[in-house]
């Protein structure tokens, strides 16, 4: 289980397809093209949505506070933060195939 520190709490993040699903939703659009050039604020929203889908998933709901912790934060923080959820969106997003088998 992968955590992200927001202002001394820690909360859960996951990407998954809900969480993809309320970014878009968020960006008003049905085209994944939203996540191949994200800008700062993006990222942010992006955090956003997979801290509240991890919360979610942890029985806490947290969609009407951490866009509020976050706004708090000083730049150092939200890149430091940005920094922890990049990571955490690549191990996530990267599909891990099975080794194919060694051929003779």
């Amino acid at each position: 289980m992968d955590t992200i520190s927001i202002a001394g709490k820690e909360y859960r993040v996951e990407v998954n397809w809900r969480s993809i699903l309320a970014f878009m939703s968020l960006k008003d659009t049905d085209s994944m093209e939203c996540l191949a050039s994200l800008s700062v604020p993006d990222w942010v929203d992006l955090m956003c949505m997979c801290i509240i889908e991890g919360e979610r998933l942890n029985g806490n709901d947290v969609s009407k506070t951490i866009g509020d912790e976050v706004f708090r934060l000083r730049p150092a923080e939200v890149v430091e933060a940005i920094t922890t959820f990049t990571r955490i969106y690549s191990e996530q997003s990267t599909a891990k195939l099975p080794e194919e088998p060694k051929k003779d």
